[in-house]
């Protein structure tokens, strides 16, 4: 059976950068588990499995604006060195920032002044070209309840993202691609196109609220 969009596939794979580094792999993992179409995978990762079969292997590079997107200058954000309290935050250090639907996604230090903190927000793999090995374990249609939690999915999907209203940051420790995170590099939820508020908002907004409680 030949790879359609609406097919669920299993695969298992191994990504790399131009240099050889291995970003991210499925090896020694489950299989990573998608519905083609549905924008669970990079565009570029969904686009490569169609008419592909279940034993089949690829290997097909993933130019980086049908993975990550180009690093978009304005991504690049200035957050009081207040906000981060006793923490002294070090260039090249990554923090992870909590957006509004709860989730924490990695950025990464680029800049310390005397009274602020330049925060990249852009994926880690943004403006980067990526190559992938993979090999198709299994390929299946969906059920009807499947096909309903997709739809359902679909309705409430990226809501939130962005970090509109500002984001809390939260200390983390400096980490490779995918370590910790699995299936990471295929995920297409922290490819970040818009950034409508900056974080100076939310941090002020989180110390006027404790000077009222004092």
């Amino acid at each position: 059976m030949k790879i359609e969009k609406g097919q669920k596939v299993k695969l298992h794979y191994t990504g790399t950068l131009d240099d050889g580094q291995v970003f991210d792999s499925s090896n020694g993992k489950e299989p990573l588990e998608f519905i083609v179409g549905s924008g669970m995978v990079i565009k570029g990762f969904d686009d490569a499995v169609i008419g592909m079969q279940a034993g089949n292997e690829k290997k097909f590079i993933i130019e980086s604006k049908d993975a990550y997107g180009d690093v978009v200058k304005e991504l690049m954000q200035d957050v009081p060195k207040e906000a981060f309290g006793e923490e002294k935050p070090e260039i090249g250090a990554t923090i992870g920032i909590k957006t509004p639907d709860g989730q924490v996604m990695p950025v990464k230090v680029v800049a310390v002044k005397d009274d602020k903190v330049t925060l990249d927000l852009n994926h880690p793999l943004a403006g980067k070209r990526l190559t992938f090995e993979i090999k198709i374990v299994d390929v299946e249609n969906l059920t009807k309840e499947e096909l309903e939690e997709l739809k359902h999915q679909s309705e409430h999907h990226h809501h939130g993202h962005g970090c509109e209203h500002g984001c809390e940051h939260e200390h983390r420790h400096e980490h490779k691609h995918g370590e910790g995170h699995e299936h990471e590099c295929c995920k297409d939820d922290h490819k970040h196109e818009k950034h409508s508020e900056h974080h100076e908002q939310k941090h002020s907004d989180s110390k006027e609220g404790k000077k009222h409680k004092k």
